[in-house]
């Protein structure tokens, strides 16, 4: 039944007029527009439209933290100049605030197409918790976004100011901190409609906001490192209340896809493929998630075949054309079965939160068992991907001597991208968390930013210059065309300026 409601959900949004959004279901095919259509849409269809573009797949951050590499174009994967446009103001930003502006409304809080998708106060806290994750994964890859001004383009500010990152980050935990606590606990009002997430239920929702105050805390290690300051005062506070984190893959956020027309993304995906860095390191602890990761073929006979061989990192398309001819096994992502067009993409899982738990502990920001935390994400990642769960051979918990997991490659004199020493146990949390993330590029390489694990080497062939593994993406043009004074403000208080290897405030 709960299938059936999804289909008819996102077939639903076929229909959808363009109401304040140009753009609708990004990566998913574009919404025709009415121009005579109502101006009244349903709330319901709104949420739908949001949470069924939160994938966050990004392939440029995933070659930059070696998840995949390109053999046939591989410009990208060799640093070419990344810009970023923010197109969620105009797409799911804008859907989530109508939401919250019907709900405030009084003279459209009633009406059926808002209060006959579920309580007033839901509705509006289940956007505010997703405008807060949507804001993160922006600030995280450019720095300074436009936050507080944005979105007010019917109260006449049409260039709103780049705010500074760390202005943005306490008031997204203060957003999903007050999110959470708003629900109506009422078990007879009944679930929001149009959650193709959760189906409403609030408990899951809070868990969620407060992993995402988990990870945003931890995600402030190298600014607030000591117990007592912000970040862990966070973490306790998102570790400490009564609705608690996500801690099974029954809580995961997972976009459960319908196929046709709405489908997972890496089911169109036919050209990248795993790199060696990623697949060394997986070799290299005998680590069984690599049977689902890397497939022999993208389809066909071969595409439920497991390949381990990774396509080594930063090679020039000539050689990649030598190397994937010479290994035609070469790992594809995923195996099919894990990349049909109706197949589940988690966004932020069990694991990843309770590594976070994990490394919150181990700094000494909350009382735990950081082991115990550490095993049992590594355990929720390899049952999120139905693998049976045996600990990584070459991976011992605890002091002593470190151990390496892989070493230093050589392709045609070219580094193949890392050493992943990993000599303590906070290292081995980042480890796995760099793991667990995967496909979800766009965290993994914020937390390798900010960690440092595993020790990523850039190519030989690098198109940047020599200035290593990009940091950030650079403002578009598109910025500077119709906003560029505040662009302008905001690249003035940036060491380097608006470059790829500048860096964003919690990662100075």
């Amino acid at each position: 039944m709960l299938q059936k409601l999804r289909n008819k959900l996102f077939a639903g949004l076929l229909g959808l007029t363009a109401f304040t959004s140009c753009e609708k279901i990004k990566n998913f095919g574009d919404t025709n527009v009415n121009p005579n259509g109502s101006t009244n849409p349903s709330t319901a269809f709104l949420m739908t439209n949001v949470l069924a573009g939160q994938s966050g797949l990004d392939f440029n951050a995933g070659y930059y933290v070696q998840y995949f590499t390109d053999p046939i174009y591989p410009n990208n994967a060799l640093y070419s100049f990344t810009q970023a446009g923010i197109g969620d103001y105009s797409a799911s930003l804008m859907d989530l605030q109508n939401i919250i502006n019907y709900n405030l409304d009084p003279a459209t809080k009633d009406l059926s197409y808002v209060a006959g998708n579920g309580a007033n106060q839901n509705q509006i806290a289940i956007c505010r918790i997703m405008k807060a994750y949507i804001y993160w994964r922006n600030s995280d890859a450019l720095g300074d976004i436009p936050y507080f001004q944005a979105l007010k383009g019917q109260e006449g500010i049409f260039s709103p100011a780049y705010d500074r990152q760390e202005d943005i980050y306490k008031d997204m935990i203060k957003e999903l901190t007050e999110a959470v606590d708003q629900f109506d606990n009422n078990t007879q009002i009944p679930a929001m409609k149009g959650d193709i997430i959760y189906s409403g239920d609030r408990e899951k929702w809070k868990k969620f906001g407060n992993s995402l105050r988990l990870l945003m805390a931890v995600r402030l290690s190298k600014k607030f490192p000591a117990l007592g300051q912000y970040a862990a005062q966070q973490a306790l506070l998102a570790t400490d209340h009564p609705a608690r984190i996500i801690e099974t893959n029954a809580d995961n956020f997972t976009i459960n896809y319908p196929g046709g027309v709405y489908s997972n993304p890496l089911a169109t995906e036919t050209q990248s493929g795993l790199s060696k860095t990623f697949t060394d390191i997986l070799n290299g602890m005998n680590d069984q998630r690599l049977s689902v990761f890397g497939a022999r073929a993208f389809s066909g006979a071969n595409g439920n075949t497991p390949s381990n061989i990774g396509v080594p990192y930063g090679i020039n398309a000539g050689d990649g054309a030598n190397f994937t001819a010479a290994n035609p096994n070469w790992a594809r992502i995923l195996v099919s079965s894990r990349r049909q067009g109706n197949s589940p993409y988690v966004v932020v899982g069990a694991a990843s939160v309770l590594l976070a738990r994990a490394e919150a502990i181990e700094r000494g920001w909350i009382i735990g068992d950081a082991e115990v935390d550490y095993v049992n994400g590594v355990k929720a990642s390899f049952e999120q991907w139905d693998v049976p769960y045996v600990a990584p051979t070459a991976f011992t918990w605890g002091a002593g001597a470190g151990v390496s997991e892989i070493g230093i490659n050589q392709y045609n004199s070219i580094p193949a991208s890392s050493s992943a020493s990993t000599t303590t146990n906070l290292q081995r949390i980042h480890l796995q968390q760099y793991i667990a993330w995967f496909p979800n590029a766009r965290q993994a390489w914020a937390d390798w930013r900010r960690t440092g694990v595993p020790n990523l080497e850039a190519t030989n062939f690098d198109l940047n210059s020599g200035a290593g593994i990009p940091r950030r993406y650079a403002y578009s043009t598109a910025q500077y065309s119709t906003n560029g004074p505040n662009v302008e403000e905001a690249v003035s208080r940036m060491a380097g300026g608006d470059t790829q290897d500048a860096r964003v405030w919690w990662d100075e």
